[in-house]
């Protein structure tokens, strides 16, 4: 894929973002009552873009973990499973403030950023931004290798209500505003201002007993840049289709 194409890509979304912005303020001004403000609060769904009280959480923890293709990552080199804390915090006018970590201690990927949320009729839906700053590290024998970066993630969500079981789709592209990568004091690859990543997700949320509620999810990334893979030095810039694996448990 070509930049220029990048570029409308990354422009389209852009555009679509700023009329969802001005489409919630307008709501907001107008005092729609296009959403419901009925809050489901017999269980709590974490990924579910329904609208939650104000000042509550919702939060999972779980295990995440990609398949990478064999030319990016050969077999030195496993792809480690990734732990993760999604929450979720109420605020006023059915907005939520979000904050995620992603570790498994060579790769570590902070976010934190907000939501809006609406309801028409069964279904729910969910515009918002996040900011993620994330780092690797390696240091082993003679090998000192260490990366940083800035990512920008726009995203939209809708779910479904299956009564106990919550489906929600959610598409979120990423948007590299920084990466440094170096080897000891030396930078051997910078990048900045660019789409590295399109993706679309379907996780399911169910209770299994009492209000125990279990998460699972699969995320399908079409990327060019997938910063878990770091650790392989791939000069490979090719989009490719890399799927993502999750279970959760929401506490």
């Amino acid at each position: 894929m070509s930049e220029k194409f990048s570029a409308k890509i990354w422009n389209y979304l852009i555009i679509k973002m700023k009329l969802f912005i001005s489409a919630y303020f307008l709501i907001i001004i107008s005092n729609s009552f296009l959403y419901s403000q009925e809050i489901d609060g017999k269980y709590d769904f974490t990924f579910y873009p329904k609208p939650i009280p104000e000042f509550s959480l919702k939060s999972s923890i779980g295990v995440t973990v990609g398949k990478l293709p064999k030319f990016i990552v050969d077999d030195q080199i496993n792809q480690i499973p990734m732990l993760f804390f999604y929450g979720r915090f109420g605020l006023p006018l059915n907005i939520s403030a979000n904050a995620g970590i992603n570790t498994n201690v060579l790769t570590n990927h902070f976010s934190a950023g907000a939501s809006w949320h609406f309801d028409i009729g069964k279904l729910s839906f969910s515009i918002g931004d996040n900011m993620a700053f994330w780092y690797g590290f390696a240091y082993f024998d003679y090998f000192n290798s260490k990366i940083y970066g800035w990512i920008n993630y726009p995203s939209v969500a809708i779910g479904f209500n299956f009564g106990e079981l919550r489906a929600t789709l959610k598409n979120e592209a990423a948007y590299m505003l920084h990466l440094t990568k170096s080897i000891g004091n030396i930078a051997v690859q910078t990048q900045k201002d660019r789409v590295i990543n399109i993706s679309s997700s379907l996780i399911l949320e169910q209770p299994l007993w009492d209000e125990n509620i279990f998460a699972l999810g699969i995320k399908f990334n079409y990327t060019r840049y997938f910063y878990q893979s770091w650790l392989a030095y791939t000069t490979n810039q090719v989009w490719l289709i890399i799927p993502e694996f999750m279970v959760g448990y929401n506490i």
